[in-house]
């Protein structure tokens, strides 16, 4: 059986029904990959990786598999002078 749309509950309007996909891209925008940062930071993202697992990067944010980094931590981040995070 192929699963529909979501379905809104009886009385809720558009606005109260969030799909996975919409939670999704509202993370996304919230939130930097490490290819997103990559380009943030102009390196490559095995270098991001590289940072993330020497602590030079502010720590990551995980959501089941995915590994995330706030936007507003990083701009923080980047506007300190990019300190290495502590140990």
């Amino acid at each position: 059986m192929v699963a529909g749309p979501a379905r809104a509950a009886p009385g809720a309007t558009m606005t109260e029904t969030t799909t996975a996909a919409d939670k999704l891209r509202r993370l996304d925008a919230e939130m930097y990959t490490a290819e997103t940062l990559a380009e943030r930071l102009l390196c490559s993202p095995r270098h991001v990786w590289r940072m993330h697992d020497a602590g030079d990067l502010p720590a990551a944010v995980r959501i089941g598999r995915l590994v995330r980094w706030p936007r507003t931590l990083i701009d923080r981040w980047v506007s300190d002078g990019c300190p290495k995070r502590r140990r």
